[in-house]
């Protein structure tokens, strides 16, 4: 009957897979596999409290069931629980310490839950785990952030730097830190590398644009706002700046005002773009 309910799911018809698992459930409900199978047909279904409920009735037949531990952490993230969802991380990493992408899991949810020095403490053993990975360091580094610790999230991403590999999100967050920390010559410099090693990323232009403007350089601002919506004709927030700026300095007045408006068309409700366009007219 498993092959046949595999074949159901294959076929998209979860409700006759649900049909016969929910048979096999009644004669055979000391297996903790097939409990775990209903849980995930259920969920693929949309019915997450039943899938909840599968899941720990398989637990409860073999609590070491690793799988089962994960998967109802991650129901109970999209049952916005994220309390006992983080309850389950923490029992699968119980099960298995070294379980890179389950600690990762866990740092992100407790950031999600305002607990960023819990999140900061998964992270840091991530990286005993996995030391060569480059974007734990970069999201570790914006937690620090987040508590106001710059020279850790600095020095975090110094570490990265350690492992050997130039890369432009790694100076891209970097001048993110350096911009937090209020050094703004800094910010440009390490957003200039990132540049330097990836052309093609507008948020790079924009966050360069926004430290030259700070700086009084407001010519390099607009270069750089110009290019990164060359790159990027969609970004609402490139396309403000770029009109608003244009205002400011009382030049390209058509433009800017087109500017703005396409941002409008993007986010309407924005209030920043609306009060954009009054310098405009």
């Amino acid at each position: 009957m498993t092959s046949l309910a595999d074949l159901y799911v294959l076929g998209d018809d979860l409700k006759k897979a649900i049909g016969l698992y929910e048979n096999m459930v009644k004669e055979k409900g000391d297996s903790p596999k097939i409990h775990f199978n209903l849980a995930i047909l259920y969920a693929r279904a949309s019915k997450i409290e039943d899938g909840i409920k599968e899941l720990k009735k398989a637990i409860k037949l073999k609590p070491d069931y690793i799988e089962a531990h994960l998967a109802l952490a991650v129901l109970y993230e999209l049952d916005k629980n994220v309390e006992e969802a983080a309850k389950y991380y923490k029992e699968a990493l119980k099960l298995d310490p070294t379980n890179t992408r389950l600690r990762r899991q866990l740092g992100k949810l407790y950031f999600r839950m305002d607990e960023p020095e819990e999140a900061i403490k998964q992270y840091r053993s991530l990286l005993k785990y996995e030391p060569r990975d480059v974007a734990p360091y970069i999201e570790l580094s914006y937690m620090y952030v987040s508590v106001s610790k710059i020279d850790d999230a600095i020095k975090t991403l110094e570490e990265a730097f350690a492992l050997g590999e130039r890369r432009e999100d790694v100076y891209l967050a970097l001048g993110f830190c350096y911009n937090k920390k209020g050094d703004k010559e800094k910010a440009i410099e390490e957003y200039k590398k990132s540049i330097e090693i990836d052309s093609s990323n507008p948020k790079a232009y924009f966050y360069l644009a926004a430290m030259l403007e700070e700086a009084g350089d407001r010519k390099k601002a607009i270069e750089n706002l110009k290019r990164s919506v060359e790159l990027d004709p969609y970004d609402a927030e490139s396309l403000n700046y770029l009109g608003y700026l244009y205002a400011e300095e009382n030049v390209s007045l058509d433009e800017a005002g087109e500017l703005i408006k396409k941002a409008l068309e993007l986010d309407p409700n924005n209030g920043a773009y609306i009060d954009s366009l009054g310098w405009v007219y």
